[in-house]
């Protein structure tokens, strides 16, 4: 039963990072009505600073792997908890995705009564990934929608060295990512793998250049050393993390567009204009302007699930 719900857990990550992958293929062809095909390079970059808990998931730990251990309702949720703190670098493509880099370090630690281990870890992760809007693709395009729901994926690399121990003696049993020394390091190289990370995220603006995030993942390794114990249960380890981060939006300079457009404000800075516009915007934020903006014509990038199969519904009526 183990080594099934082991093999499980290896599937659940491989099939919902190639999910999303495909959906991310799918996505763009609607995203170029709304953005003429091209979005600039230099315009809709973000910045973000995170911090966050690791939980293991592999071979020295008694959490079972099942989500209800990791629940604020269980004793585990408190125990064998690491910190760690990164940096995300985002490219907001269309409404629909954007592309993140993302580099992570923290600490990772685990015991198991069964083995009567534990261990503890330190970890260099970084990979790059797309997230796909997952708000935006329900409810439409809204470029006054402050909040925004999206799953993510990844694939890169995870740097880790461990050091195991027994859980009686505290003798050091086993360690992991001491190798030799690599390139431009005067010290041991740490052990890298493959890995594939994935999650989902909300955020919230709470300025025009400034938002805060919530975001809990699964980052899935190729390796069974991550906890410097190999067995035959698995050849795939992990960790979640969950973590709350703060995003700054910014422009890079706008001679960096490979393509030129002229600059055209958004918004007047008029200060007649300016009073105008908040004179216009409590004039018509009425009830009966609402409900007629539901009616008038929307168009079809800007349509939400919903309408596009009221729509849809509406087509087959005609033709029968």
């Amino acid at each position: 039963m183990k080594l099934h719900h082991r093999i499980s857990f290896k599937k659940l990550i491989v099939s919902t990072f190639y999910a999303l992958i495909i959906s991310l293929l799918l996505v763009p062809a609607q995203g170029k009505a709304q953005w003429g095909g091209y979005h600039a390079f230099a315009t809709d970059w973000e910045i973000n600073l995170h911090l966050g808990m690791t939980s293991f998931y592999g071979d020295v730990t008694d959490n079972k792997n099942r989500i209800y251990n990791n629940s604020p309702f269980h004793r585990y949720f408190y125990e064998d908890r690491g910190l760690a703190y990164g940096v995300m670098l985002r490219k907001n493509m269309t409404p629909y995705y954007s592309l993140r880099g993302v580099f992570l370090r923290g600490k990772i630690y685990g015991s198991s009564d069964r083995y009567k281990l534990y261990f503890n870890a330190v970890t260099n992760h970084y990979y790059l990934g797309a997230n796909l809007n997952l708000s935006t693709l329900m409810l439409g395009v809204d470029d006054n929608r402050p909040w925004e729901l999206y799953a993510f994926a990844g694939i890169g690399f995870n740097d880790s060295r461990t050091w195991l121990y027994d859980a009686t003696t505290n003798e050091l049993k086993s360690t992991n990512g001491f190798g030799p020394e690599r390139w431009l390091r005067s010290t041991e190289g740490m052990a890298r793998a493959t890995t594939i990370p994935f999650g989902l995220g909300f955020s919230y603006e709470i300025h025009d250049n400034w938002s805060f995030n919530v975001e809990t993942s699964i980052h899935g390794v190729n390796t069974d050393r991550l906890d410097a114990y190999v067995s035959d249960d698995t050849k795939t380890e992990g960790f979640g993390y969950s973590s709350l981060g703060v995003t700054y939006h910014f422009n890079l300079p706008y001679e960096l567009n490979f393509r030129r457009y002229p600059r055209t404000p958004r918004r007047s800075n008029d200060p007649a204009i300016v009073e105008y516009n908040k004179r216009r915007q409590v004039v018509m934020d009425t009830k009966a302007n609402r409900r007629a903006a539901r009616h008038r014509y929307k168009r079809p990038d800007r349509k939400n699930f919903f309408d596009r199969l009221r729509d849809r519904i509406r087509l087959l009526r005609r033709q029968w």
